[in-house]
C-alpha cells in the first residue's frame, strides 16, 4: 500500500460521523423561596489557573488510564503502516496545502487564542465565552504536559530523522483538545468542523514527514481525554472516551456512566 496522499488515510481512521457524546438527561429544577435564592452564591467567574489542580487530578484517573490504553493499542495496531506512509511521504509529500495545519496546531497559537478568548470574554462581561477560552486554555496546558512526558519516555525518532520526540503528536493533541471542548460547549455544528480540522492539523504533521501515523493517533487520544478532564467535572457523573471499529477505520465513542 503506498497511497499517494498519506494523510487522506488519518481523515478516514479518525471516523468523525462515529463520534457520539450522550447528552445529560434534563433535570427538573426545584421551586426555592425568595429568602433561598438570595442565599444563593454566584459561581466564581472563569479562571485560567484556579481549576488546573483538579483538571490533572481528573485527568489521571483509573478509567482515564485504560483509555488512554485503548488509543495506545490503536496506535499499536495502524503502526504496520507507518513505514508505507513514510516513505510515500518521502516521494509525495510538503503539499502547501497543509501549511497552515503546522502553524494552527502549536501550543502558541493555540494558547494565544484561547487566552485571547478568555480575556474577551472577561472584558465582555460574557462569562460563556471566558468560559470556553478558560477550557481549551488548561486543556493545552494538560494535554501537552501529558505529550512532552510521553515524548520523553518514548525518545521515538521522527521520520525525517530530527530527534527523538515523535511520540505521540503534541501538534494533533492540541487540535483534539480544543476541537472537544467546542464540540461540548457549542454541539455538533461546531464540534464537526472543528473535529475536521483537527484531523486536518494531524495529516499536516504526517505529510511534513514529522510523525508517524500512530503518532497522531495516540495524540488524538490524549487531547480528548484532555478536554473531558477540563469540561466534565459534573458532580459524580464520568464520561468515558473509547476507541470503536468502523468500516475501513476507527471511530471515537464518548458516553455518560451513570
Amino acid at each position: 500500500m503506498k497511497p499517494s496522499r498519506p494523510a487522506l488515510l488519518l481523515l478516514g481512521l479518525i471516523c468523525f460521523p462515529s463520534l457520539a457524546a450522550a447528552q445529560e438527561p434534563t433535570v427538573p429544577v426545584p421551586a426555592v423561596s425568595n429568602d433561598t435564592a438570595r442565599a444563593t452564591v454566584a459561581a466564581p467567574p472563569p479562571s485560567l489557573f484556579r481549576p488546573l489542580v483538579g483538571d490533572f487530578k481528573r485527568f489521571f484517573q483509573k478509567d482515564t488510564a485504560q483509555t488512554v490504553g485503548l488509543f495506545a493499542l490503536g496506535a499499536l495496531a495502524v503502526s504496520p503502516l507507518d513505514q508505507n506512509i513514510v516513505r510515500s511521504v518521502e516521494l509525495n509529500g510538503s503539499h502547501s496545502v497543509f501549511e497552515s495545519g503546522r502553524i494552527a496546531g502549536t501550543f502558541y497559537v493555540q494558547t494565544g487564542a484561547a487566552a485571547t478568548t478568555f480575556f474577551l470574554g472577561r472584558a465582555l462581561g460574557n462569562n460563556t465565552i471566558a468560559k470556553v477560552g478558560s477550557e481549551v486554555f488548561r486543556a493545552q496546558l494538560l494535554s501537552q504536559s501529558v505529550v512532552q512526558v510521553g515524548k520523553y519516555l518514548t525518545s521515538r525518532q521522527r521520520p525525517d530523522g530530527s530527534n527523538s520526540q515523535s511520540l505521540p503528536s503534541g501538534h494533533t493533541a492540541s487540535g483534539f483538545a480544543t476541537a472537544a471542548v467546542l464540540q461540548r460547549n457549542f454541539g455538533w455544528k461546531v464540534g464537526l468542523p472543528a473535529y475536521a480540522f483537527a484531523a486536518y492539523i494531524g495529516a499536516s504533521r504526517i505529510d511534513a514527514n514529522r510523525h508517524h501515523l500512530s503518532d497522531v493517533v495516540l495524540g488524538a487520544g490524549i487531547g480528548l481525554l484532555s478536554a473531558r478532564a477540563v469540561t466534565f467535572p459534573v458532580g459524580s457523573r464520568k464520561f468515558n472516551v473509547s476507541l470503536m471499529p468502523t468500516r475501513g477505520g476507527a471511530g471515537v465513542s464518548i458516553g455518560l456512566i451513570k
